[in-house]
């Protein structure tokens, strides 16, 4: 049966009604989303300095929604009925991480919308914050889900995303397919802000500045 999500209002506010995930994306219906931007601070690669990164998920090639982009290190949908308690499961099941909702930091509520000839999706993203001091080897991302995991130095991150840089070094893991298995191998990868979902630039730089006012408290 194909998950359903709450409708909800352009202003956030619930619609009263659920629908099919498929009539949702089509018809641009707004619902709810949880936005996890995981952080840590990591040794840098000669292991003279640790700094606080950002640790980022590679959407894989096969989603219906921002395919192969970069994101935050969990998103996912709340589903019809659901509450944070509920979809923090997403976390362990895309990266591997168990958390309770009171390991999460609060940050914001925001609008979010991306169209293209197939579908709108229209969601209002809870965003929270979690400091793990692990690198992304020491998770174990899902291969449907994720094509990658990666870490960024926040700072390197937002020079990027405010023009100010055009390629960000990214070290973790990278989905490789071998005959018919897939598995996750480290390496280092170089990206662009074309890379990252159009549009979530300054949603990514607020999460960016946030995270590290939280590392100089």
């Amino acid at each position: 049966m194909e998950e359903r999500f709450d409708v909800l209002n352009p202003d956030g506010t619930p619609a009263g009604y659920s629908c099919p995930r498929s009539e949702v994306h089509a018809r641009g219906l707004w619902h709810r989303a949880f936005h996890l931007f995981l952080v840590a601070r990591l040794s840098t690669v000669d292991g003279r300095r640790r700094l606080p990164h950002a640790i980022l998920q590679l959407r894989s090639h096969d989603k219906d929604t921002s395919a192969g982009k970069l994101d935050v290190a969990v998103g996912g949908h709340y589903a019809a009925g659901e509450t944070l308690s509920d979809v923090v499961r997403e976390v362990d099941e895309e990266i591997g991480l168990f958390v309770r909702p009171e390991d999460l930091t609060f940050l914001w509520t925001q609008p979010s919308e991306h169209e293209t000839q197939r579908y709108v999706d229209r969601e209002h993203q809870d965003v929270y914050l979690l400091r793990r001091d692990r690198p992304p080897s020491e998770y174990k991302p899902d291969p449907v889900e994720l094509a990658g995991l990666c870490a960024v130095p926040l700072d390197a991150l937002a020079e990027l995303l405010e023009g100010r840089s055009e390629a960000v070094d990214a070290t973790g893991v990278f989905r490789m397919v071998v005959g018919k298995s897939a598995r996750f191998v480290p390496g280092t990868r170089s990206f662009s802000a074309a890379d990252f979902i159009p549009g979530d630039h300054e949603h990514l730089l607020r999460a960016v500045r946030a995270a590290r006012a939280s590392f100089s408290s």
